[in-house]
């Protein structure tokens, strides 16, 4: 990782100014003078959701994040009389965050964490980063050890915000008690980084077709990861299902460190409005949450570090040698007689990885993307292939698939995508829940389907429980 302040200056600078343009077309667009309200997300340029490794007396220490969705939002710590359609409106001072603040309020911050800090050098000590901490009571290394563990991020140990949040603009706004409100002109000083941070969006969103409507966008590549949080955990909110927790078993505990859950409640619910409308099939058999949970607890043990990606692609969807990643995309392979090779990045490595081959035309000249209820395949998945010439300088080009592009929320909305059409599809044979669950697989583990039955039994306390969440068919 690059140590020099400078550098970091320059790389922020340039999203500074790109967010500029974006706040000035907010502004045409009349979305300026939103307010911001309780629960919005933010953005930090200096802020990353990757776990960052330390050093604690000469050994590794991970800076591990935990309830991600807690992080990087504002939150209002009082009861307020005035409201928005039941949201309350951000405050200019609502500006309390990390543990400078904590530590005066008992826990009542406005922003607890926005993640880990990029200024974190990899490999530098828990003593290093104890001494930068700028608090009248310093802490020890054990000290940070501990708070580290809890999953805030080293921004909870450095961030140093302004007083107050700016006004980028000279508007005036309305004010709750004679103090001004936040909108999504708006910005707060963090005096450590010497960067702003700003509201992604008001989060404001009031409805269920406002959200499904972002996840499309989202789909095809039109907002940032950053941007479709407050869509997803709205639908997981208003869908009404219930996802329970992993309770028996080896993971047990893992579904909190890593929580995927809203992800996998609100793709269901919007696979699930397709399903019933009748575009993945002719059949209707809707997916379950804790079906998807208990396929991403055996495809990646849960996010678990191992092959093929598994910490980003936790439900094994976008695999290179699976023809799932190119019917996701709307790329045919066979179009592309010349490339042979499919390579992968992974953790900074390039792997040559197998090329799956399908047909993605039919008979009656439909592509294989409109037919599976795809449509023309999805820009993000697309974006993540390219085409470069072959790294071993053969003279040949090859495909390129970047895996740093996939994410859990991305790996999820495709995996439902894919049960969907399995489950759905007019396939030979019987069509139920259980037959779209072994189609996903594709026959690689004989075993799969006890697997899944072992690992929903996993999310019910007693046998009994268990029973009614079994494969149906």
């Amino acid at each position: 990782m690059e140590s020099s302040r400078g550098t970091y200056k320059t790389i922020t600078q340039t999203i500074v100014e790109k967010m500029k343009d974006v706040y000035w077309e907010a502004y045409l667009e009349g979305k300026s003078k939103e307010y911001v309200v309780n629960g919005a997300p933010l953005f930090c340029p200096l802020a990353t959701l990757d776990t960052q490794i330390l050093k604690y007396n000469q050994y590794d220490f991970k800076s591990q994040l935990r309830d991600e969705h807690k992080l990087g939002r504002i939150w209002i710590q009082e009861n307020r009389l005035m409201h928005c359609q039941g949201l309350e409106h951000v405050l200019v001072t609502d500006c309390k965050g990390g543990l400078r603040d904590d530590a005066q309020e008992n826990g009542e911050i406005n922003i607890i964490s926005m993640g880990n800090c990029s200024l974190i050098q990899e490999g530098e000590s828990l003593d290093s980063l104890a001494e930068r901490i700028r608090h009248q009571e310093k802490r020890g290394k054990s000290e940070i050890a501990t708070i580290l563990n809890k999953g805030l991020g080293t921004c909870y140990c450095l961030m140093d915000l302004d007083e107050e949040w700016e006004n980028s603009t000279i508007e005036s706004h309305m004010c709750y008690n004679g103090v001004e409100e936040v909108c999504m002109n708006f910005a707060l000083f963090c005096k450590f980084g010497e960067e702003m941070i700003y509201p992604i969006v008001s989060g404001q969103c009031r409805t269920m077709e406002e959200a499904l409507y972002h996840m499309e966008l989202y789909l095809e590549d039109e907002i940032s990861e950053e941007e479709i949080e407050e869509y997803i955990e709205f639908v997981a909110i208003e869908s009404d299902m219930e996802l329970p927790m992993i309770t028996r078993g080896e993971l047990v505990g893992r579904d909190v460190t890593y929580d995927f859950d809203n992800y996998i409640v609100a793709w269901t619910y919007y696979w699930n409005q397709k399903i019933m409308a009748g575009d993945m099939g002719q059949r209707k058999i809707t997916i379950r949450p804790e079906v998807v949970k208990a396929m991403i607890m055996d495809e990646s043990t849960w996010g678990s570090k191992g092959n093929k990606n598994s910490e980003r692609d936790v439900m094994q969807s976008l695999f290179p040698g699976d023809p799932s990643l190119w019917i996701l995309a709307g790329v045919d392979p066979e179009l592309y007689e010349s490339k042979r090779f499919v390579f992968v990045t992974k953790e900074g490595q390039i792997t040559e990885a197998s090329r799956a081959e399908y047909n993605g035309i039919f008979s009656d000249g439909k592509k294989v993307t409109e037919k599976y209820g795809y449509g023309d395949g999805f820009v993000r998945v697309r974006n993540t292939i390219s085409i470069i010439d072959h790294p071993h300088d053969t003279g040949e080009e090859c495909f390129y698939v970047d895996y740093m592009k996939v994410t859990p929320n991305l790996s999820i909305a495709c995996g439902i995508g894919v049960l969907a059409h399995k489950t759905n599809w007019n396939y030979a044979g019987e069509e139920t829940e259980r037959e779209g669950v072994r189609r996903y697989n594709g026959g690689g583990n004989p075993n799969y389907l006890d697997d899944i039955t072992s690992h929903l039994k996993e999310l019910y306390s007693t046998d009994e429980e268990a029973k009614k969440a079994l494969l149906k068919g």
